[in-house]
């Protein structure tokens, strides 16, 4: 079963911490969704015939795409890729573009999950990344998607953020859990090259949470998740049990995908691709024929590595039997080690990372590369 990512990059405006590729030019979104499609027909053998079991709309903001563009999209999906095999359909939203009449619209297009990006709970966090919503907002968009008959709702949360503290973000957990979501995907904020709050930093003009602060939130929220009945099932995403991310889970178990749209990635097991990240070279190398994306074939190592970094994020671990037979032994011996130290745990022939050192995998993944 495979996964199928589109990647709508459109922003009414842009966060300070982003780095995914992502553009203001609503104006273009018309041209783009024929793009799109045009590529769905360009991939529809990407599969071989393989049934297509999730959908996921990411951004930039897919919510900024009105619900006729919205179906124009997966029309041409149902057509091209075929959809019939579908379990999960996930669409990011901004709080912001929340409203009845578009989250029953989605409904209408087959949306069975929202992935609503939030943040933080507090307004004044809220202003300084750059979100375009309030902590009420959030809440009442939350709160439109469960009485609109949504039961699938993922929230993103930030930790690590300047100037939060152990209680703000101990509010932010318990927000959460008050209105009932079935998921929460929560990340320390990181500082990529190229952003504004990048900048930030280096001209010393936020107070930059210290890595014992950061480990101490990690902590914090693993426990008070696990409390309320979440699952820890991948280093960064917490679910009610039997609402685990299915599209995510397909990334971590190595399952083959199709990115559409610019900058969106794929993966069919022997190779990834990448489509190019400017919006006007996608459209057109899409539009005239012109060659839009790159390839990279992966060696035995390139495939090892990263299924080694993708499995050791997830609460399974990996198999002692997947290692490859040529490397087994050392690795076998050089993770014996790292049980040994804690840094591992093994358990019915399968190392996984245990909960205490989570904060420090990748470390504890980069000793095992070959």
């Amino acid at each position: 079963m495979a996964g199928l990512y589109v990647h709508i990059p459109f922003c009414a405006s842009r966060c300070i911490y982003c780095d995914f590729f992502s553009t203001l030019r609503e104006s273009e979104s018309e041209r783009y969704v024929r793009a799109l499609c045009s590529e769905s027909r360009l991939r529809r053998n990407y599969f071989d015939g393989e049934s297509v079991a999730t959908l996921y709309f990411g951004g930039g903001t897919p919510s900024r795409l009105s619900i006729s563009h919205i179906t124009a999209i997966t029309d041409s999906l149902s057509d091209t890729l075929g959809l019939e095999g579908l379990v999960e359909f996930t669409i990011e939203c901004n709080p912001d573009d929340i409203t009845p009449e578009y989250v029953n619209g989605l409904k209408a297009c087959g949306v069975n999950r929202i992935s609503m990006g939030v943040q933080t709970f507090d307004d004044a966090l809220l202003e300084f990344l750059g979100r375009r919503h309030d902590a009420f907002e959030a809440i009442s968009a939350i709160e439109i998607c469960h009485k609109a008959g949504i039961d699938n709702i993922s929230i993103d949360l930030m930790y690590g953020l300047p100037g939060q503290t152990l209680l703000m973000q101990k509010y932010d957990l318990e927000t959460a859990v008050s209105l009932n979501v079935q998921h929460i995907s929560s990340y320390c904020l990181s500082y990529e090259k190229g952003t504004p709050i990048e900048k930030l930093r280096r001209q010393g003009r936020v107070a930059v949470a210290d890595d014992g602060t950061c480990a101490q939130m990690y902590t914090q929220m693993y426990c008070h998740l696990e409390d309320a009945g979440f699952e820890h099932y991948e280093i960064s995403n917490f679910a009610i049990p039997r609402y685990r991310s299915h599209h995510n889970s397909s990334y971590w178990n190595g399952t083959e995908y199709l990115g559409l749209g610019a900058g969106a990635h794929s993966y069919n097991g022997l190779s990834r691709q990448w489509n190019i990240q400017n919006l006007d070279l996608y459209m057109d190398g899409v539009e005239k024929g012109k060659t839009f994306y790159k390839i990279e074939h992966l060696t035995e190592r390139d495939r090892y590595n990263e299924m080694l970094m993708l499995r050791l994020r997830t609460s399974e671990g990996i198999e002692l039997s997947a290692l490859p037979a040529a490397e087994r032994d050392r690795i076998i011996s050089d993770s014996h080690r790292l049980v040994d130290s804690g840094g591992l745990v093994l358990e019915n022939g399968r190392l996984k990372i245990p909960q205490e050192r989570v904060f420090v995998s990748n470390d504890i993944i980069s000793a095992l590369f070959i």
